[in-house]
């Protein structure tokens, strides 16, 4: 008998029970009728292709779902005992034959291999292998996998490498994205597929034991049956052809069976979680033992469906697994030549922190300029020691949240979440214990979902919880969850950024200078020392202490947000940050000695520190070594990043600000006077190169009385416009070139340590 025949026999028997029994379930099919079918999904696959050709009809008796019934075309078919549910383009004996010339061509060492070798139970075949030798046999696997699964496995099963004892399982691997489908896009016209998809373990309930068939003996006649068994209770036949009923188990045939849970890697709320089956050596796959809760991996295998519960008309699609592949969360794109040559020759424009700053936001917003620097910095501060976190503050209104989430939209690897009324196990996962199924389901959350990636949290300062939830994702990289006697850990290593408000923001403007103990998150000093960049908005940046003015600046910054177009081209700037990232910079010995120096420097002055005070300035200095795609840390970028971190603290803590006070007040001034140059002109820059006066003075904070801090104000103006670095006009000053203070600050950190 040919294989055609013997697909037609299994399908005739389908119909003739059909015939004799009237309208069944999928279940009472599989359990009563003759046919020669391994499990429940097959025989499900193969009703589904007998409805496609017109054979059968699904119907609903009594609002029950899952029923099939002859059509009128069926019963013709039983009487002329010719069915056909071929593909019109390609015959099973036609697929076979060309699938043994792929066998032959291609796979015969990987066959080999498999066997005498690595000792396995399977080979995988790439798909874009098996698209290059035949294209037509691709098509029919993706809209027909079954038949073209069992034909690829007889195929291999019968090649003269394969011997009675061994069999291979064919594996599919390497689908093309085109073949991937997202969990929450699975539709009713993907059912039945072969398909690719994505998602987070969430569940990993180890293999298990079932009953593939049995081999039953009737208790009358001494006659025995094979019965595929498709649940946990055993099933024997239906009735003997003698007429008995009662069978005894002379043989059970075992299979080892795994099912996992797989939840969509999105930012959006409610990402959808599907089921994945698998069975034989795929259940038994190392790796997937061994697999930590949060991993990625891409399943390849057939969608199925099947009733939501007991008796419902809906039903719920899962994954039939054929292969399974674990993915990098940290995967990019590959880039082009000609965008890489565009990246290299960027990196040595004099300009390109600036441009970078400008493409935070792709020119929605306005100002903050610190704001876009720290954020900047945020973005590449990813190092395999760890990465720098960011704490951003100020009142509403400012644009710090319309910029972050800007961001996030654009670029990738971001999960952004809006903590309000958010709990701790909200955001990084819970651990459930599933009675029914076995094991424990793990809902994995925000900061899991950001594992690799970056985690952006607004509105942190409506958290409904304690912040102290952050402190071991931020620090070690990980989240811990304990049910019953099981204890998990879940990837987390994320990158934080927390957006608030300062306190009580209904009541009060935050007019005065800010302080970290306006902030929410004050009172817990564990998490505030893991964020290496704090920075708060002054009033200053949105208008002074005016009320009035303040509201102006806020309408220009609205209405200058339009002129303010990103520097870079998205696809320029994705492709700048991706290239500045794959570099780890190596901070030379100048460098080392020189953070050294700054540290104990800062200590002898009785600065609030902490050594991740200078972790924090060692991977600040890292991320400015990448702006411009350096692998060394050199002073220079030891010295940019203390002066940035420096302003950043000056913008919470009143320490801070208080040296500027100090500098100022002092007989030394002159001396002091090349960094407040090198100040005012970095004030200048972040501010789009023009300030009125009053707000420039304002932002330098001087010390003194009123008429000293004219004074300095007035001889710094001078010393800028004698050097050429700003000019004057009215009530504002424009800056005339990019700020050069290193010089002046080297001075003043050189002399001061």
């Amino acid at each position: 008998m040919s294989n055609n025949q013997k697909l037609n026999e299994k399908r005739r028997k389908i119909l003739n029970y059909l015939k004799n029994s009237g309208e069944q379930t999928t279940k009472k099919i599989f359990e009563n009728s003759d046919t020669d079918y391994s499990s429940k999904n097959s025989l499900n696959n193969a009703l589904n292709r007998l409805k496609n050709h017109g054979y059968l009809k699904k119907t609903n008796p009594k609002g029950q779902s899952n029923y099939w019934k002859l059509t009128e075309k069926g019963r013709e078919a039983i009487s002329a005992r010719k069915i056909d549910v071929k593909d019109s383009t390609l015959e099973y004996g036609e697929l076979v034959r060309r699938l043994g010339d792929f066998v032959q061509e291609k796979l015969q060492d990987d066959i080999a291999h498999a066997i005498k070798k690595d000792k396995k139970s399977w080979i995988e075949v790439s798909l874009p292998d098996l698209d290059r030798f035949d294209k037509e046999i691709v098509n029919k696997l993706l809209k027909d996998p079954d038949t073209v699964l069992e034909a690829f496995e007889e195929v291999v099963e019968n090649s003269s490498l394969v011997g009675r004892e061994d069999s291979l399982e064919v594996r599919i691997v390497d689908l093309p994205e085109e073949d991937t489908v997202k969990l929450s896009e699975i539709y009713s016209e993907n059912i039945g597929h072969f398909v690719a998809v994505e998602g987070i373990i969430t569940n990993n309930i180890l293999s298990k034991p079932a009953v593939k068939s049995g081999i039953f003996e009737c208790a009358k006649c001494g006659d025995q049956y094979k019965k595929e068994q498709d649940s946990s209770h055993l099933k024997s036949p239906y009735k003997c052809e003698c007429g008995s009923r009662k069978f005894e188990v002379v043989e059970k045939i075992l299979q080892d069976t795994k099912t996992i849970s797989i939840q969509e890697r999105t930012s959006k709320p409610n990402p959808r979680k599907r089921e994945v089956y698998l069975e034989g050596s795929l259940a038994r796959n190392k790796e997937l033992e061994n697999a930590s809760l949060g991993s990625l991996i891409r399943v390849n295998g057939i969608l199925r469906d099947r009733p939501l519960k007991k008796n419902s008309k809906k039903l719920e699609p899962y994954i039939e697994a054929n292969s399974i592949e674990f993915k990098d969360k940290n995967e990019v794109e590959e880039i082009s030549e000609e965008i890489q040559e565009q990246v290299q020759e960027l990196s040595k424009n004099p300009e390109i922190k600036s441009k970078l700053k400008e493409s935070v936001a792709q020119g929605k917003i306005g100002g903050l300029d610190r704001v876009k620097e720290g954020y900047l910095l945020y973005r590449l501060g990813k190092f395999p020691e760890g990465d720098i976190h960011l704490l951003i503050a100020g009142e509403p209104g400012v644009g710090k949240s319309e910029l972050v989430s800007t961001s996030a939209e654009t670029l990738p690897r971001t999960v952004y979440t809006v903590l309000e009324n958010s709990t701790s196990t909200g955001i990084t996962a819970s651990l459930t214990e599933d009675k029914k199924k076995g094991g424990y389901e793990v809902n994995a959350n925000a900061l899991v979902k950001a594992d690799d990636g970056f985690f952006i949290g607004d509105e942190a300062g409506k958290f409904n919880d304690s912040y102290s939830c952050f402190n071991t994702p931020m620090e070690d990289g990980e989240v811990n969850r304990s049910a019953g006697d099981k204890d998990i850990r879940l990837p987390a290593k994320a990158s934080v950024c927390l957006v608030m408000n300062p306190s009580d923001v209904n009541d009060r403007r935050w007019d005065g200078k800010p302080s970290i103990d306006d902030l929410p998150v004050s009172s817990q000093s564990d998490i505030l020392s893991r964020f290496h960049l704090k920075i708060a908005i002054p009033s200053q940046e949105i208008g002074g202490s005016d009320s009035l003015r303040r509201e102006i600046r806020k309408a220009e910054k609205v209405l200058s947000s339009d002129e303010n177009r990103a520097e870079l081209d998205l696809d320029i700037y994705r492709a700048y940050l991706s290239v500045a990232e794959d570099i780890n910079p190596e901070i030379s010995e100048e460098g080392e000695e020189l953070l050294k120096r700054i540290y104990v420097g800062l200590s002898l002055k009785n600065y609030t520190l902490s050594p991740r005070t200078l972790i924090a300035l060692k991977r600040i200095a890292k991320a400015y070594s990448r702006i411009r795609l350096e692998n060394k840390v050199s002073e220079e970028r030891v010295i940019e990043a203390y002066i940035f971190w420096k302003e950043c603290q000056a913008t919470l803590y009143e320490e801070f600000r208080e040296e500027k006070r100090r500098v100022t007040e002092s007989s030394g001034f002159q001396k002091q006077k090349p960094s407040l140059l090198g100040e005012l002109l970095e004030v200048l820059s972040r501010n789009n190169g023009r300030m009125r006066k009053e707000d420039l003075k304002e932002e330098l904070e001087l010390g003194g009385s009123e008429s000293k801090r004219e004074k300095v104000f007035g001889e710094l103006i001078e010393d800028a416009l004698e050097q050429n670095a700003v000019s004057e006009e009215g009530q504002f000053i424009y800056l005339e070139k990019e700020p050069d203070f290193f010089g002046g600050e080297v001075v003043e950190i050189l002399e001061n340590i």
